[in-house]
């Protein structure tokens, strides 16, 4: 199995924490169905149904929970590198 793309893996953690598509896809500046394609292939590349999408939101599934888990750390270490990056760049 090929390893997931973390681009795809920041949009389901995303979804998560808006709860829906509609959010994360704002806050991710793209499409709904941008977002939608991604949490499509993601949900292939690992073999596993990690969200339930409806009229009112995104569910996350025990599977999505613990995929979650695994990649809540390395979203923030990503986040912290973007942080430092930014302050490098703004120092005398």
């Amino acid at each position: 199995m090929p390893e997931p793309n973390w681009d795809a893996l920041r949009c389901f953690i995303s979804v998560c924490q808006h709860g829906s598509l509609t959010g994360a896809a704002a806050e991710l500046n793209m499409s709904i169905a941008t977002l939608a394609r991604r949490m499509d292939a993601l949900e292939a590349s690992l073999g596993l149904k990690l969200l339930r999408r409806g009229p009112s939101g995104a569910t996350i599934t025990p599977d999505g929970k613990a995929i979650l888990a695994a990649s809540e750390p390395g979203g923030m270490l990503l986040a912290q590198v973007a942080r430092t990056a930014r302050a490098l760049q703004d120092a005398p």
